[in-house]
């Protein structure tokens, strides 16, 4: 203080003595000290214009810039003083494993004012991260070929949030998700196959259904990978797991058919197969198949039931396809089919043999003169007497065979014609006995008829004549047409007595009845002429 006084005593005989104001003292005063205030070095005090820091210009060259003002030299100067003792700082890495570091300058420590140090990647993975390019990468749904960008920008928020791991997210197309986005109700037919009815798809179950489906896909692709094995029941379950589609819909019953299932419950039928006393079990989709069949809405109609096969034939047919066993007739190396179902009717009788039957062949040979049309739907089969080539014609329940028999060459066994060199009846006659038609009634019985015809009403005489016309158009096609069963000696004898008048034909004397039912004394119309 006691300088400063000296100073402005000394200043002030200056001032008067330069022919200056007196008042020019105290303004000094109050520029000396605003310039204390803004700098402490006589630099500072000569930026502010002072006679002291302009320099003369010389000849020697153009003169030198001034220095300029920077504000920040006072706050250098002190942060020099305060933070002197700070160095530079190596930090970790912030990707997890990097054993590498950055460093942290004096400058930023004192920016940062006592915080601990940011996160920040070494000099190799930021110059990794400036490499990045964008990627194009395929779509996270199975099936879809289609590609999704991944930026430069989402790989470097990805690497500063994830640690630096430049691993691929799973993402979804844009072709994908616009698909989903248009997605809207659909109708689906029914599963039922001849249900002409749809079923409503919503939206939301498609995407329900995309979710699943997708899931399966990644299992059947992580499958394998897991383990091996597993046998049949394995490679059934990824068949039906590889069955979903994500476009598909899954196979679904329509109100009607779920309403109507819900109702139906197992049911017991007979078995198809003629001569079988089983049952099979209808389960309910077969009774709703014949339901849909239907094409009502009533719940409560009964639809008819398909036939089915029960288990134990349904096995045996698949257990015995059709065979070849060798022909009947001694010496014949060839063969006849055994079909599949000829071996489920034996079975079902009771008969576990093979049947002596001829070969094609053969029974061509021993029917030469037979009508095949008269032996239609019989068997062949072949005479048992060694060295004859004669047949006989078999059919259940109309030709009468001992199961069992006792004697080595049985005569219900043999052709007629063997049986006729053994004194037995030829089957020919057996067979005209029991397709002879039965006799017609007495004629008493017709006569009564008849008159009480005639007094009802004249017109019953011709319904009387029209009927005995159809008994002897009936009675000449029963000559005409040729019988079942009957072998060749039967057609012989038939040959000869086919002039000979038969039972059918005495419905001819019915006319001479009817005749005689007219009235005495008046001739009949020509309409009763036979």
């Amino acid at each position: 203080m006691e300088g400063e006084r000296n100073n402005e005593q000394e200043a002030e005989p200056r001032g008067g003595a330069d022919g200056g104001d007196a008042s020019e003292g105290p303004r000094r005063k109050r520029r000396r000290r605003r310039g204390r205030r803004k700098g402490s070095g006589p630099e500072a005090r000569a930026g502010e214009g002072s006679p002291a820091a302009e320099v003369a210009p010389t000849s020697e060259g153009p003169a030198p810039e001034a220095a300029p003002n920077d504000a920040a030299a006072p706050w250098q100067a002190l942060a020099a003083g305060l933070f002197s003792h700070l160095d530079e700082r190596q930090v970790p890495c912030m990707i997890d494993g990097c054993p590498n570091t950055w460093s942290w300058t004096a400058q930023e420590q004192m920016q940062a004012f006592g915080q601990p140090p940011p996160k920040r990647m070494c000099n190799e993975h930021r110059a990794a991260l400036s490499s990045i390019e964008d990627r194009e990468l395929p779509c996270a749904n199975p099936g879809c070929e289609h590609t999704w960008t991944w930026t430069t920008a989402m790989q470097r928020k990805a690497m500063q949030r994830t640690g630096g791991t430049v691993e691929p997210p799973r993402k979804v197309c844009p072709h994908c998700i616009a698909e989903e986005k248009d997605l809207a109700d659909r109708e689906v037919p029914c599963r039922l196959e001849g249900c002409g009815r749809h079923w409503t798809w919503t939206r939301d179950a498609q995407l329900k259904h995309r979710v699943w489906a997708r899931r399966q896909a990644e299992e059947d692709a992580a499958e394998p990978a897991s383990g091996r094995g597993g046998g049949k029941r394995r490679g059934r379950r990824n068949r039906r797991r590889r069955r979903p589609d994500i476009h598909e819909p899954p196979p679904r019953l329509c109100g009607p058919c779920q309403d109507k299932l819900a109702r139906l419950e197992p049911r017991e039928a007979p078995c198809k197969v003629h001569g079988c006393t089983r049952t099979v079990t209808l389960d309910r989709e077969v009774q709703l198949r014949a339901w849909a069949l239907l094409h009502t809405e009533d719940l409560d109609a009964e639809p008819s039931l398909p036939r089915r096969m029960c288990d134990t034939c349904r096995e045996f047919c698949r257990s015995h396809p059709d065979r070849e066993v060798a022909c009947g007739r001694p010496g014949c190396e060839r063969t006849w089919t055994y079909k599949t179902g000829a071996q489920l009717q034996d079975f079902l009788a009771g008969r576990r043999q093979d049947p002596i039957r001829l070969c094609d062949e053969c029974s061509k040979g021993g029917a030469l003169l037979v009508d095949m049309e008269s032996v239609a739907g019989m068997e062949v089969m072949p005479c048992v007497v060694p060295l004859c080539d004669g047949v006989w014609f078999y059919r259940e329940g109309l030709v009468a065979v001992e199961p069992s028999p006792s004697d080595p060459l049985p005569l219900d066994r043999m052709c007629d014609r063997c049986r006729q060199e053994r004194g037995a009846e030829p089957r020919a006659r057996a067979l005209e006995a029991e397709l002879e038609p039965d006799p017609e009634p007495d004629d008493d019985g017709s006569d009564g008829e008849a008159d009480d015809g005639g007094s009802d009403d004249g017109g019953s005489d011709e319904a009387d004549d029209g009927e005995a016309a159809e008994a002897v158009a009936d009675a000449s096609a029963s000559e005409t047409e040729p019988r079942e069963g009957i072998g060749m000696a039967a057609e012989v004898e038939e040959a000869g007595a086919a002039n000979e008048a038969t039972a059918a034909n005495e419905a001819v004397a019915a006319n001479e009845a009817v005749a005689a039912n007219e009235p005495g004394g008046t001739e009949p119309s020509p309409s009763d002429e036979p």
